[in-house]
């Protein structure tokens, strides 16, 4: 019988909840309705509504078909687009600076006792998180999770930007398994 060494943990709903998740949508759209306007277009917030629904159901597209999540820079490319804007440098900058980093300005919580576990297996496991992403790109999830001071207690990470592949590719794992089989 083999004995367990390493530990792999998923970010969302496993490590974190999903709060504050309304906060960084509206976030969002402001910036993108700040930008439409500042811009001169005239974009209702129904349409902007709308065009976050085709975003996540392209979101889910190229996870379920290709095996990979868009990175955030892809998502916002789709927002524009799917707005049929002409493309803008400069809000699209603003625009990936907000989708990226809204997951600090509102963070989700770290779910109870995830600290206090974590820590009694770091001691005997080595921890590797893998988690897909979806708007904040891993180095962000990163500092989220410096911040929470949680990030000390993994040995390696694994995110889906980073990856070019979605779980459950065997791709989104093999980073983790890899670094792990060399120590």
């Amino acid at each position: 019988m083999s004995k367990i060494r390493i530990i792999t943990i998923d970010f969302w709903n496993t490590l974190y909840d999903s709060s504050n998740g309304d906060e960084r949508n509206a976030e969002r759209n402001a910036v993108i309705a700040h930008s439409c306007q500042r811009l001169g277009y005239d974009v209702s917030a129904e349409k902007i509504n709308d065009t976050d629904k085709r975003v996540r159901n392209y979101y889910k597209l190229i996870w379920e078909e290709e095996q990979r999540t868009p990175t955030s820079d892809e998502l916002v490319q789709a927002f524009w687009s799917f707005l049929d804007l002409t493309p803008d440098n400069r809000a699209v900058k603003d625009l990936l600076y907000i989708f990226s980093e809204s997951v600090l300005r509102h963070p989700p919580k770290l779910l109870p006792n995830a600290y206090e576990v974590l820590s009694r297996l770091s001691t005997q496991y080595r921890l590797g998180l893998i988690s897909d992403t979806a708007f904040s790109p891993g180095n962000v999830l990163r500092k989220l999770m410096q911040q929470d001071k949680v990030a000390k207690l993994f040995s390696q990470f694994s995110f889906s930007d980073e990856t070019g592949a979605a779980k459950p590719h065997e791709q989104a794992f093999r980073p983790v398994l890899e670094a792990f089989a060399a120590h």
